[in-house]
């Protein structure tokens, strides 16, 4: 399931124990399951911001473009820390 919005999560259902030291874990929705999930804490934050950058256009032109620019393009890397973070760094000692 991914939930999308100021924050993002995603959360995969599992069987059994699981332990991803990345990703949260929790009991799952349903007996005999678990939930494995992780957020990032500025992504629909990001997304209005680079709307901005573009004037704004409707978020399927955005997506489409997106799209069509490919993974990595011209060595383009976008690091989702604005405001701080959650996963993979899912570390107490450098909680802030």
């Amino acid at each position: 399931m991914l939930m999308y919005g100021t924050t993002m999560f995603l959360v995969a259902t599992v069987t059994g124990q699981s332990r991803v030291p990345e990703l949260w874990s929790t009991v799952g929705a349903f007996p005999g399951t678990r939930s494995l999930a992780g957020g990032m804490a500025t992504s629909g934050a990001v997304t209005e911001w680079l709307r901005g950058l573009f004037g704004s256009p409707d978020h399927a032109v955005l997506l489409a473009e997106a799209a069509e620019s490919g993974v990595g393009v011209r060595g383009l890397t976008m690091l989702p820390y604005f405001a701080g973070e959650r996963t993979p760094i899912a570390d107490p000692r450098h909680a802030v």
